[in-house]
């Protein structure tokens, strides 16, 4: 078990975003419900219903390539870098897997916020689409944390697989897309996912995104 926990750091860094993230978003919701003379509501139980999807016009023209030169991603301009947050990609990585993308996207005047991170799996090529994928959910759950991954509608392809994911901690509910990509040498996983009730919002974008992606001949 210990082993699996270390495949992906993922998780772990989503959780402090995301309960940054959310406890902004409670204190902007609890200044005005004071200020209109209503209750205060915990951040939580306003993720538990999921925003209506909300379509948006995204042009994809930034492009991020593997250093291996075997996968291609396309992504929007308005993604910015954990570099940018002064955080190193060689932080967020586990000698499991290393993430080569870490990207995160506010709408500020939504009060919305997702992420998209991109690593490269140290895992066996001998081993199934299904079973990275379980290695995933497993790394992302946490008994003392009270951390519950699901994973929904997952669907396999020759060299990749696409599917849902929901985590569910005690504080926050998140929402999103994953895929796992298997090029001539190397394993890849894409994920873009955000609070459970802002994932209509970003769902659009998120499969545009993951739908992008696109394996290189190498020589």
């Amino acid at each position: 078990m210990k082993e699996t926990k270390k495949i992906l750091l993922t998780v772990i860094v989503i959780s402090v975003f995301v309960l940054g993230w959310l406890a902004w978003q409670s204190y902007l919701r609890m200044q005005q419900n004071l200020s209109e003379g209503g209750s205060v509501a915990f951040f939580r139980s306003a993720e538990k219903e999921e925003a209506p999807e909300k379509i948006l016009e995204v042009k994809l023209s930034q492009k991020f390539t593997s250093p291996a030169n075997d996968l291609r991603i396309m992504y929007s301009e308005d993604w910015k870098k954990a570099e940018s947050y002064g955080f190193s990609l060689e932080d967020l990585s586990t000698e499991h897997a290393e993430t080569l993308f870490f990207g995160t996207k506010m709408e500020t005047t939504e009060m919305k916020m997702a992420w998209l991170i991109i690593q490269k799996l140290n895992v066996e090529r001998e081993k199934s689409l299904e079973e990275i994928v379980e290695e995933i959910k497993m790394a992302g759950e946490d008994e003392e944390e009270k951390t519950e991954i699901e994973i929904k509608n997952l669907v396999i392809k020759e060299n990749s697989a696409d599917f849902d994911i929901y985590q569910d901690h005690t504080d926050y509910l998140t929402r999103g897309q994953g895929k796992i990509v298997l090029t001539e040498e190397n394993v890849y996983s894409i994920i873009a996912i955000t609070s459970y009730a802002d994932w209509g919002f970003f769902q659009k974008e998120a499969e545009k995104i993951l739908n992008s992606s696109e394996v290189l001949l190498t020589e």
